[in-house]
């Protein structure tokens, strides 16, 4: 699966995620030991693994240097580190992990300040993504240069192809509800129930509120069961949701919805953006329409 790039104020997110074949814990240790990330990302590496602990990488096969320091770590779900280098600059990296059967879901995001060369930060990621994968598989493998170089290739073209910015349907509410009463209205099955898709019948919903979990609103619509599904990307209580939002038709090409929550006199501001996927680009003022008459049902519930 191709990394996913997404511009936000100051620069861009680069994010992959992968669905692993190994436990949680494994992966975990793969990530965060400097013996097996080695194994894997072909540097030698330090990380103290704590909050403001250093973390340091100079990679074998470039002789490029990068260095940093932990902001965030929850063992063994998240660690988050600066990543200042001069191909990156002073840039951040967060892993989230969460169990996934006897598996694991993996989601990689990777945020600079600024409009970097992109395609060759993808490309390196993306390869050393599967040569994690071999890693923890018993399987290391020297750095494969050709599928660089196959990957750069590829993240370039898609570079170019793509508009200068994404096409997206953007919404900024009034709302007289305070900020915990909006976003919980976001993650509460049975509050859902009461303002999404308005017009048609939910029949089924499932929601797991964490990052790497996923959602499920399943409704009925005329005579057809459509089933919208999505995974949370990220979540900032009271503040920030970002999540992937497809019909299971539609799979692969999810598009990608952020909420942004803020206080605003007694009540709260929602700014919703829906980045839609290429494929479906000329739908934006459809989705625009849809999300207004869903957040006008909000509001009602919220009153």
């Amino acid at each position: 699966m191709l990394g996913r790039v997404e511009q936000v104020d100051g620069g861009y997110v680069v994010r992959f995620i992968r669905h692993l074949n190994h436990s949680l814990e494994k992966v975990w240790a793969a990530i965060t030991s400097p013996d097996m990330v080695a194994q894997w990302l072909t540097a030698e590496t330090e990380i103290e693994l704590a909050a403001g602990g250093k973390v340091g990488f100079r990679f074998g096969n470039t002789g490029d240097v990068a260095s940093g320091a932990i902001t965030q770590v929850n063992p063994p779900t998240l660690i988050e580190y600066t990543w200042n280098s001069p191909d990156a600059g002073q840039s951040v990296v967060r892993w989230d992990l969460s169990a996934e059967g006897e598996g694991c879901l993996l989601i990689l995001s990777h945020t600079f300040l600024g409009a970097y060369d992109l395609p060759r930060m993808q490309a390196g990621w993306h390869v050393h993504l599967e040569m994690l994968d071999g890693a923890l598989a018993d399987n290391p493998i020297a750095f494969p240069w050709n599928r660089w170089e196959e990957y750069h290739d590829k993240y370039r073209s898609m570079q170019a192809e793509a508009p200068s910015s994404s096409p997206a349907a953007r919404i900024v509410r009034q709302l007289e509800a305070a900020p915990e009463h909006v976003f919980q209205a976001w993650i509460d099955p049975e509050q859902v129930k009461q303002w999404m898709f308005p017009q048609d019948e939910i029949v089924q919903t499932a929601i797991d509120a964490r990052v790497g979990g996923s959602f499920s609103f399943v409704v009925r619509r005329d005579d057809a069961l459509i089933e919208h599904i999505g995974t949370y990307l990220e979540i900032d209580p009271l503040r920030r949701l970002v999540f992937t939002w497809a019909t299971v038709d539609d799979l692969p090409d999810a598009d990608e919805v952020t909420v942004e929550i803020v206080p605003s006199g007694t009540g709260s501001a929602l700014t919703l953006t829906h980045r839609m996927h290429p494929n479906w680009s000329e739908y934006a003022p459809h989705a625009e329409k849809a999300w207004n008459s869903m957040l006008d049902a909000m509001a009602g519930t919220l009153e």
